[in-house]
Parts: C-alpha cells; sequence; structure tokens
C-alpha cells in the first residue's frame, strides 16, 4: 500500500494506526510526501522492475506538487497503474472535490478524522474492507486461471477479524 501524503502529522497518525491494526493479510505500507516521490516510487529509473509495486494508494487531495484529482488522472492514464485502487483521503466535504475525484476515477473519497483515536478507526475499516474484503485485481504476475472452480469473489462484509498475529509493517519514511 502506498500513502502519498504531504501533512507530517496525518501521515504518522496514519502509519501508527496502521500498524496498531491486526489482520490476517502482510500487508505494508511506504509512504510518499509528493507527486515526485510517489511516481519515482510506482515507476523505478534505469529499468528496474518495482518488487514493491502497491495493492492500494492512499491519495491525500492536497499533495503539494499539484492538485490530487490531478496526480489522480496521472495515475489513471497510465496503463500500468490503472489498475490499482486510488482512495482519495480529503479534509475537504466539497461536492466540486468529490465530483472531480470520482470524474477522475477515484475508488473512494474518504474525509480524514480529526484525531488520533478517529484516525485508528478509519484506517481499520481501510483495512477491513480494501485489504480483508475486496477482492483487487491481481498483480500481472500473479494472474493465472482459476483452475479450482471456487468461487472469484469473496463473501463481502462478514466482518473483519483483527484477533491474528500482528502482520501489518510500515516503511521508513
Amino acid at each position: 500500500m502506498l500513502l502519498i501524503e504531504d501533512d507530517p502529522q496525518h501521515r504518522e497518525q496514519i502509519r501508527t494506526a496502521f500498524e496498531q491494526i491486526e489482520t490476517d493479510r502482510n500487508v505494508r505500507l511506504h509512504t510518499a510526501d509528493s507527486e515526485n516521490e510517489a511516481m519515482s516510487f510506482l515507476h523505478p529509473q534505469d529499468g528496474a522492475q518495482s518488487t514493491t509495486r502497491p495493492d492500494l494508494l492512499l491519495l491525500d487531495l492536497t499533495v503539494p506538487d499539484r492538485h490530487g484529482s490531478s496526480l489522480l488522472e496521472s495515475i489513471t492514464d497510465d496503463d500500468a497503474l490503472r489498475p490499482l485502487p486510488v482512495l482519495v483521503l480529503a479534509d475537504s466535504e466539497s461536492s466540486a472535490d468529490v465530483v472531480r475525484c470520482y470524474d477522475a476515477n477515484a475508488n473512494a473519497y474518504l474525509t480524514k478524522p480529526t484525531s488520533d483515536d478517529k484516525f485508528a478507526t478509519f484506517v481499520e475499516a481501510i483495512v477491513c474492507f480494501w485489504v480483508e474484503e475486496a477482492l483487487l485485481l491481481p498483480r500481472q504476475r500473479d494472474i493465472h486461471p482459476d483452475s479450482t472452480g471456487g468461487e472469484l469473489f469473496p463473501s463481502l462484509f462478514v466482518g473483519c477479524s483483527h484477533r491474528s498475529p500482528r502482520n501489518v509493517t510500515s516503511s521508513p519514511p
């Protein structure tokens, strides 16, 4: 997962909340504080293949290089990045911002909480749905036909169990 967030306090609140979540899935939170840093992470230079391509992007609406919806448009216009779900994190509830982000193909528009304890609940909801319940597109190298004849979609809303050992880690800024 890649968090693109320029506010150091919000970045730390989200990182701390992720570290406290217990999940059956291995989740690694990477962070970027600008568009340039995010795009460098998503497109490694010198032809190097990224082994850390995220499965989910958390995008602050007010990244410093340009408006988050413009960065979102760049991500969704990029064939390699288009399949990645993008959750827009915003301080604004402006209907214009909401419309602009959904028009740019955001998967969700979420208003950031205002306190540490609410950040924990906010992050837990993201992990509960986007990590534990939603069936995301497999990475290109993991795509193979389902030969088991099994169900392609998980049962949604069966509830998240955060009782297993913590598997969420974060990378240094």
